[in-house]
């Protein structure tokens, strides 16, 4: 017996999910990881792409495909055409984001369907090649296809979380690099300014340890000549008490010589040497 819950009212709830995860996947990639570009030096902008186009792709676009189907008060042909061009959007929207995924390995020479990820992800857009099949093959297979469906959205929102969760893995380790090379260049750059502190310190004391020595320098040649000088003055000083004594001693002697002249005597002799 099937529970009677009208499908219309939960889908509003879903609605506002899917907005809201588009706003958020949006900002992320524009404001938080450069933007979006097809082309670009910057090969993450190109990436970007990828976790967009699938969440609006097949995530939000897919499930507003199986919603319309089940909730649109239209007739049934009506609500088959809906389904079917949402679905139609959906592919190809997720086809571009696994095209941007490829171009981005390419472009940055990383290797293609290297992971789990990569794989699932493929098997999960290949599921939508149900949605093509004849009518009465889609008819008798109905339920196999509604199996299909459910397990294919539930994939491809496995899939969606685990990307979402490895890109903010991924930010989280360039943040933190980010930021530890900055800690380490802060570091640097204080250890270079405590350098250039050390040196200009030295340098100071250099100079003053030279202006010092070159004052001691000055005083004791100062004092040094100073010496100099009164010794020279003192041996002028000898040398004029020497000379004076000297003439003093020739002038007694001249006159000696002279009283002895003119009294006709020699000098008296003791021991060879001639006194008075």
């Amino acid at each position: 017996m099937a529970i009677g819950v009208e499908a219309l009212p939960l889908t509003f709830v879903a609605h506002a999910l899917a907005a809201a995860a588009a706003v958020m996947v949006l900002v992320w990639n524009l404001y938080y990881r450069g933007g979006l570009a097809w082309e670009a030096t910057n090969k993450s902008l190109i990436f970007n792409l990828h976790p967009v186009l699938m969440l609006i792709g097949l995530i939000i676009i897919g499930g507003e495909a199986i919603m319309s189907y089940k909730s649109l008060p239209l007739k049934k042909e009506v609500k088959k055409v809906i389904h079917l061009v949402l679905h139609a959007i959906a592919i190809i929207l997720g086809s571009v984001g696994i095209a941007a995924a490829f171009k981005n390995h390419n472009e940055s020479n990383i290797a293609n369907l290297y992971s789990l990820h990569s794989w699932l992800g493929i098997s999960i857009i290949s599921l939508y090649g149900f949605q093509v099949a004849e009518l009465g093959e889609r008819s008798a297979k109905s339920s196999i296809i509604f199996v299909l469906k459910t397990v294919e959205m539930g994939e491809a929102l496995k899939q969606m979380n685990k990307v979402l969760n490895e890109r903010n893995i991924k930010a989280w380790e360039d943040k933190e690099k980010a930021k530890s090379a900055n800690k380490a260049r802060r570091m640097l750059s204080d250890i270079k300014t405590w350098e250039e502190k050390m040196k200009i310190s030295h340098e100071a004391q250099t100079m003053k340890i030279e202006a010092e020595l070159e004052s001691i320098r000055q005083h004791k040649h100062e004092k040094i000549k100073n010496e100099e000088a009164q010794m020279q003055k003192a041996m002028e000083q000898k040398k004029a008490a020497i000379d004076a004594q000297n003439q003093k001693k020739v002038l007694e002697i001249t006159e000696k010589a002279d009283k002895h002249r003119s009294n006709n005597t020699l000098p008296m002799k003791c021991f060879g040497i001639c006194t008075d």
